[in-house]
């Protein structure tokens, strides 16, 4: 008897655990890892001449995390990129400019991380034949856009400031209607050949690269009021901030050299 009355006093405290757990699995919500990537390149891609351009087909890649938004579309230097929203058909006609190099047609996936890899048409056209479909008024603007520099311009782990100079120079001449930007967290943060020198290195690097306009983030304000104005006066480009107010930007200047909300850049294409 005594036996009996202790196994079954085993069996309802297990059995009460077990209803427990159950209870806390429901209640008590389970962490689950996402995976984020880049998206996967489009696949059979093809393409033809069209009466206005290249039509360019695709076929998207792989679902990824987060979704696609958009397929850019492009024939390299010269060309006239185009942005296709993801939401409709994968196909699109990519306008010609006059003067445009021969090239293949490629289409980059893209989403919150990035680019995907480029998917190749299966075939590439020379410039005699792109100006059969070429139109004088398609016009092409290039924009050259830098974000967290953090001062890396010493060749090694980095770019460095000779290549990208060199590169951005080699890409103006590819399109003189150019317009190059940078948005912020050039300096700050950055290893000892622009913090020791008081980041003018950095800068001396953004001139050298002909940059037009400059947006603040919050590495330009790592010291203080006095150095801000300091690279303000040190840029031959003009700084840009959407989002202060006027008294926050009264005192961002450096001589004739004042932040703005915005500035208009005029180019010839």
């Amino acid at each position: 008897m005594k036996t009996t009355l202790s196994k079954s006093k085993i069996f309802s405290l297990g059995t009460l655990a077990l209803a427990t757990s159950l209870l806390v699995s429901l209640l008590v919500p389970t962490a689950q890892a996402n995976t984020f990537s880049l998206p996967n390149a489009p696949t059979n891609v093809t393409s033809y001449i069209g009466t206005k351009g290249i039509v360019v087909r695709w076929q998207p890649g792989a679902d990824v995390s987060p979704g696609i938004i958009g397929y850019v579309v492009s024939a390299g230097a010269g060309s006239c990129p185009i942005f296709h929203p993801a939401k409709y058909n994968s196909v699109v006609t990519m306008p010609v400019v006059a003067g445009q190099p021969g090239g293949r047609p490629v289409v980059q996936a893209v989403n919150a991380y990035g680019f995907s890899k480029p998917g190749a048409s299966n075939k590439s056209y020379t410039a005699a034949e792109l100006a059969t479909v070429s139109s004088s008024a398609n016009k092409a603007v290039q924009v050259l856009q830098l974000s967290d520099l953090h001062g890396a311009i010493e060749v090694g782990n980095s770019f460095g400031a000779p290549l990208l100079v060199s590169n951005w120079d080699a890409d103006r001449k590819a399109n003189a209607a150019t317009v190059a930007f940078t948005s912020g967290d050039n300096i700050g943060a950055a290893p000892p050949i622009s913090t020791e020198f008081e980041e003018l290195p950095t800068i001396e690097t953004l001139n050298a690269m002909k940059l037009d306009a400059g947006a603040f983030g919050n590495h330009e304000h790592d010291r203080n009021l006095a150095h801000v104005q300091k690279i303000i006066g040190a840029s031959d480009f003009q700084w840009v901030v959407s989002n202060y107010n006027a008294d926050s930007l009264s005192v961002l200047k450096s001589g004739t050299k004042q932040a703005k909300r915005f500035t208009i850049l005029s180019v010839r294409a």
